[in-house]
């Protein structure tokens, strides 16, 4: 789902700025 998307997206950029 769309809510889902934004919280793996948002997952991913947290991984990604850390």
């Amino acid at each position: 789902s769309l809510c889902f998307l934004i919280f793996y997206i948002s997952l991913k950029l947290s991984l990604l700025y850390n």
